[in-house]
């Protein structure tokens, strides 16, 4: 019953969404944004040593706050960040990213958790009380000044990945305009495992620099209305792609990657944490 009144209160999100990005209405979410982004003083924040060898870069944003809506962990974020930070990192193969940790207001236990993996390349970006449009923001501002040549994943901190989505998301950022794990395709239609266009995904996304840069207009002015901004980058010509069989999806109840039972697909990993 309470799975079916997620879903339901899902489903009136998405049509809401859908409404107000209309091309009448998307001035609305423009003002919002540019409001907020006049109240992000990057100048306040610790700067970052941006001169990265590493071809793959991920901005990880990380916040301490529980929104009951995750599938697993549903009050308990902490473990539901190490599971999911995990599953990340164990689908690089062969590829080493590089992370920039953004850590909104996060405990001393999350760094902490980070510097356990000691191979790990990482710079850790603490801010407080930033909310999750302004992080959203810093990621951009972060991506804006890095060398155009690379590759870049803007990832959320409830995003579980399979074995060997890494190397997938590095083929997919490097064929793609953008590329995106979270897949909205119905798998049940689709007969070969491959890329294939969509036409919107959430914030967790990848790209190279220089298609940020040049993108970063639309990227900023409609907030973290995700529909809005994939429309307009639909509508600018520019291709988003998935991989299918799904390969991550977004921890949320009733907006699960399709295709996939996850419970079954997690179910081993849960283990360590219980």
């Amino acid at each position: 019953m309470l799975q079916t009144k997620s879903v339901t209160i899902n489903k009136f999100k998405d049509l809401i969404f859908r409404i107000i990005s209309l091309k009448p209405f998307r001035f609305l979410i423009t003002i919002f944004a540019k409001k907020k982004f006049k109240n992000l003083k990057t100048n306040s924040i610790k700067p970052l040593n941006l001169n990265i060898k590493n071809d793959l870069i991920i901005i990880y944003r990380v916040c301490p706050f529980n929104n009951g809506k995750s599938p697993v962990f549903t009050n308990d974020k902490y473990k539901l960040f190490c599971f999911c930070l995990d599953s990340l990192l164990k689908s690089f193969t062969k590829t080493k990213p590089y992370f920039i940790f953004i850590l909104d207001s996060c405990p001393q236990s999350y760094p902490n958790y980070i510097k356990k993996y000691h191979d790990l390349e990482y710079q850790i970006l603490p801010v407080k009380n930033a909310g999750n449009l302004s992080t959203w923001l810093l990621q951009l501002d972060i991506a804006s000044k890095l060398n155009p040549d690379k590759l870049i994943y803007f990832a959320e901190d409830d995003y579980y990945y399979r074995e060997n989505a890494g190397e997938k998301l590095k083929e997919g950022i490097k064929k793609y305009d953008f590329f995106s794990l979270h897949n909205r395709i119905d798998d049940r239609k689709v007969k070969k495992a491959g890329f294939y266009q969509t036409d919107y995904t959430c914030l967790t996304f990848g790209a190279k620099a220089k298609i940020i840069q040049n993108k970063i207009e639309i990227l900023q002015k409609y907030a973290t209305f995700d529909y809005t901004i994939w429309l307009e980058v639909k509508e600018t010509n520019f291709k988003l792609y998935t991989y299918i069989p799904t390969l991550a999806t977004h921890l949320v109840k009733g907006k699960l990657s399709k295709g996939v039972i996850w419970d079954q697909v997690w179910q081993k990993d849960l283990q360590k944490y219980l």
